[in-house]
Order: structure tokens, then C-alpha cells, then sequence
């Protein structure tokens, strides 16, 4: 558990840090190969209105300004210097943030399929490839571990268990991911081209 308020940002740069690594680089693929996300039902008029309504984008908002809020009300008046905040998040050394950065890229690599497995692919073949592609992310998994071993150094026993931790931690987030997406499309979400409507077959 954090201690202080210093780690408690910590702990929220590396938050924001995954969060960018993992939003900033999607929003340029769509931007390029105009991927979206739009809700296709059955009334034509909704398929033309866009990605989200206004009550979307209202309790989007709702929920920022709460968690804003809340993260204000543990923050003191005396905010820790950036020093400070970069040694308690860990991302001061060379290689904690080379592990990240490696942990992040192998991360957005595991998701980039999820989404075009449960938004764009045909029902029919949804588990097969979601069966797949959680085996593929594990073996990302083992990548990553060879990886670290080889630039950061991690050796002993404790490359074991980061071997352990990463195999199953990139499946467990390729199966949430697929599960949570193929929600949203059992709610009428597809990923389609720009405004052209692509027809799953359901």
C-alpha cells in the first residue's frame, strides 16, 4: 500500500505513462486506416449519427470530473517536487523505464488483435481466434522475459517468475479484453471503415 501522497502520484504517472503508451499510438492507427468504433442497430439513423451520443460523452465526463475529485482530496495543499514523484514512481532509472517500455509495447501488441477479434471478425469464428491469439500472447509473454534477460539483465530465480507473471498476465488481458469488447458488440458496437457500415455476419 502507498505510504504518502509523493507515492500516490508516483503510482498516477505510471498510470498516465501506460495510458499514453497504449491510447496515443491506437488514435494514429485509426486516424491513418480510418478504423472507428460505431454503434450499427437495426434503425439506419443510428448508424449515420457517429461513435457517441451526447449522454455519452456527458457521463464520460461525470466520471472524469469524480475521479478528479477524488484524486484532489488525497493530494495535500504542498504538492511534492517532480523529483520526488519520479523516484517514487521508479521510472527514474534506466532500467525500470526500459522495462516498461518493453512491458507497454508488448502490451499494445496483445490488444491490436482483441479489437478486431470481437468488433470486426465473424461470430462464427470469434472463439477460434480468440483461443489463438491467447496463446500467441502468452508466448508474447516469453518474448518479453527473453527480452528483459537480454537488456535489462534479470536473472536467477527471479526471471522465473517474471516468466510466470508476464505469460499469464498478456493472457488474462487478451481474454478480458476480447470478453469485455464482444460485450459492446452484443450491444450493437462494430469496428468499421470511416462511414462505411461493414455487415458481420451475426
Amino acid at each position: 500500500l502507498c505510504q504518502s501522497p509523493t507515492e500516490v502520484m508516483g503510482m498516477g504517472l505510471v498510470w498516465f505513462y501506460g495510458f499514453a503508451v497504449s491510447f496515443v499510438p491506437l488514435k494514429i492507427a485509426a486516424w491513418l486506416f480510418g478504423w472507428k468504433i460505431w454503434f450499427v442497430g437495426e434503425d439506419r439513423a443510428a448508424e449515420t449519427q457517429g461513435r457517441y451520443g451526447i449522454r455519452d460523452m456527458m457521463v464520460g465526463t461525470s466520471v472524469l470530473a469524480l475521479a478528479l475529485a477524488i484524486g484532489r482530496a488525497f493530494i495535500p495543499g504542498e504538492l511534492p517536487s517532480w523529483s520526488q514523484v519520479l523516484r517514487a514512481s521508479g521510472l527514474e532509472s534506466y532500467e525500470a523505464l526500459l522495462a516498461l517500455f518493453l512491458f507497454s509495447i508488448i502490451s499494445l501488441v496483445v490488444k491490436l488483435p482483441c479489437i478486431w477479434i470481437a468488433l470486426a471478425t465473424p461470430r462464427d469464428k470469434v472463439v477460434s481466434r480468440s483461443g489463438f491469439w491467447i496463446l500467441c500472447s502468452a508466448g508474447l509473454g516469453c518474448v518479453e522475459t527473453v527480452l528483459l534477460a537480454v537488456l535489462v539483465g534479470i536473472t536467477g530465480s527471479e526471471l522465473g517468475e517474471i516468466l510466470l507473471g508476464l505469460v499469464a498476465g498478456h493472457a488474462a488481458m487478451a481474454a478480458l479484453m476480447i470478453v469485455v469488447l464482444y460485450g459492446l458488440r452484443s450491444f450493437g458496437y462494430r469496428m468499421t471503415r470511416q462511414r462505411t457500415v461493414i455487415r458481420v455476419a451475426d
